[in-house]
């Protein structure tokens, strides 16, 4: 609420009824990261280079850090400044918070996607993983394979985002963010 929008290439916005998660995530307890953190879950949070940088700015900024965990460093950096936190991420990362206060899940993808985010949505749910064979693996994913994609894999060795394999799969492009809200 009231945040400004992270000036990334894109921002795509879905609506799904119930935003649920459906991967591992890394919950902060109160008594591991203070109540700060309570209301929010992170997905692999992999921010490469700036990590340390952040947490010094951060921490200058009234912030107290119970981990050395880069984990950490990336929820201060989203309760500090929302979905503008990518704005102060280099490297490479792809990560998932889901803000439990705002009822908002939020995804995001360096610059130059050398972390992948696939994600599959209907209206119930968004499902989102870092590797595609983990959303393959989900039973309610359907893997009906798209054509076009499999034409792109034959013809180039890979296919180009935001398409997948398959059908209803959608891999987050590079520098992107996608937000959901209940």
């Amino acid at each position: 609420a009231g945040q400004s929008a992270p000036s990334c290439p894109a921002r795509a916005r879905y609506a799904p009824r119930r935003a649920l998660i459906a991967a591992m995530v890394t919950l902060w307890s109160l008594r591991l990261a203070g109540h700060l953190y309570a209301r929010i879950a992170a997905l692999h949070p992999e921010e490469e280079g700036r990590y340390q940088e952040l947490r010094r700015e951060l921490a200058g900024r009234g912030r107290v850090f119970r981990t050395d965990s880069d984990t950490e460093v990336l929820l201060a950096a989203y309760a500090e400044w929302g979905t503008a936190c990518v704005d102060r991420f280099n490297g490479m990362f792809a990560f998932g918070i889901y803000d439990r206060v705002e009822h908002r899940l939020f995804l995001a993808r360096d610059r130059l996607g050398k972390k992948p985010l696939y994600v599959y949505r209907d209206e119930g749910r968004v499902v989102f993983a870092s590797e595609l064979k983990a959303l393959a693996a989900d039973p309610m994913v359907p893997r009906r394979l798209d054509a076009t994609s499999v034409g792109d894999y034959a013809a180039m060795g890979y296919v180009p985002a935001p398409k997948t394999i398959y059908r209803d799969v959608a891999k987050l492009p590079a520098g992107h963010v996608a937000v959901a809200d209940e």
